[in-house]
């Protein structure tokens, strides 16, 4: 009996209970033949007496259920929610958990605010600490350089380059005055001469015009005259070379750089007994530092003189009987109290400066000086420094 071979099972057969399949009609005319193909990885099932046909369910859209509201022991209405998402809901357990979840995190946002609020008000008493015990710290100064000294301890209180030299203008004045006041006597005789007219500005003197040092000194000093300055610087010159008078004052000036010296002033040279302009350079220069040596020193020596300085105005009248009425050149005086001696000086070159002798509430002196401002910038800047120095505690 001949062997009937078995027909391969293509794999996808294998995905079907039963396949069958017809093999090709012969070539002598006999009829097809059916073989039936046995099969293939087949499982019984239990069928389920009442099993329904197979439905696709949708993707429900999460629903927001609001549960019936109970009561707990007390009588006292808790909320019970559920949230559905696709059918699950949440237990008790995990609402619960989601419940302190969102306690913690709204606690935590007032536990972190606090923090930054906190912390923004400890800055600001930070900041408020660091200005009282350091009065200093918010000063903003237009000068390039400034100084504040103790006058009572020596010791340095504030400084900004105060080494620095700088184009001191009419303070230079302090020192004509000082180098004056030790070669003439006070009530010495000093006239106007035609050389001691012939500078920058006019103010009010006259040629021959007789006066006595000490008041042509507080003229000088107190509206900043050129002229007082140069007849002074004549005379005293005259007196240093032996002679009636001078049209130098080339040994005067010299005799100013000494004293210079010899009271500590390292960063100082005079030019002229005015401070001003000399064409493009500098009449004086001096440090901030050196310029509070050199009021110290005029205020130590010529207490008297010096303190003409603290007035608003004053009324002079020299030896031909003739008066005048000056006003200071230092316009704090008229707002700030307390000033006890000051010299202003601006030139082009030199811009504004101002040194200032300080009597503080607090009991404490201070010599205060500031350089390369401006005109008006070097009063604004001098109140900063002198409220500060006043707002010191020891």
């Amino acid at each position: 009996m001949a062997t009937k071979k078995k027909k391969s099972v293509s794999t996808r057969a294998k995905k079907t209970k039963t396949v069958s399949a017809e093999s090709p009609v012969q070539s002598n005319g006999k009829k097809k033949s059916t073989i039936a193909l046995k099969k293939v990885h087949t499982t019984k099932k239990k069928q389920s007496p009442t099993k329904k046909p197979l439905t696709s369910k949708k993707r429900t859209t999460p629903v927001y259920t609001r549960e019936k509201t109970p009561k707990n022991k007390s009588g006292i209405l808790i909320d019970s929610f559920s949230w559905s998402f696709g059918g699950l809901k949440t237990t008790k357990s995990e609402r619960t958990h989601l419940s302190l979840l969102l306690l913690v995190v709204i606690l935590s946002s007032f536990y972190f605010g606090g923090i930054f609020k906190e912390k923004q008000i400890q800055n600001s008493l930070n900041v408020a600490a660091v200005a009282a015990a350091n009065p200093f710290a918010n000063v903003d100064l237009e000068a390039e350089v400034a100084y504040v000294y103790d006058a009572e301890t020596g010791e340095l209180v504030y400084g900004l380059h105060e080494d620095k030299p700088l184009p001191i203008a009419s303070i230079t004045k302090v020192m004509t005055a000082i180098v004056a006041l030790d070669v003439l006597e006070e009530d010495s005789v000093v006239t106007v001469t035609s050389n001691a007219l012939d500078q920058e500005g006019y103010y009010a003197l006259y040629l021959n015009e007789k006066w006595r040092l000490s008041d042509l000194t507080e003229l000088m000093l107190i509206m900043s005259s050129n002229d007082a300055a140069q007849a002074i610087a004549f005379a005293s010159d005259a007196k240093m070379r032996g002679v009636a008078s001078s049209s130098s004052v080339d040994v005067f000036v010299e005799r100013m750089n000494e004293k210079a010296r010899s009271i500590g002033m390292t960063n100082t040279v005079f030019g002229n007994a005015t401070g001003l302009d000399i064409g493009d350079e500098p009449g004086s220069f001096a440090s901030a530092k050196d310029v509070v040596a050199l009021l110290n020193y005029a205020m130590d020596t010529h207490p008297d003189i010096f303190k003409v300085t603290s007035k608003e105005n004053s009324t002079l009248t020299s030896l031909d009987l003739i008066e005048h009425e000056i006003e200071n050149t230092n316009t704090i005086l008229k707002t700030f109290k307390g000033i006890t001696s000051s010299k202003t000086g601006h030139t082009t070159l030199a811009g504004g400066s101002l040194v200032v002798e300080y009597k503080a509430d607090n009991g404490r002196s201070y010599v205060v000086s500031v350089l390369g401002s401006s005109k008006q910038g070097r009063f604004s800047d001098m109140q900063q420094l002198l409220s500060a120095s006043a707002a010191l505690s020891f």
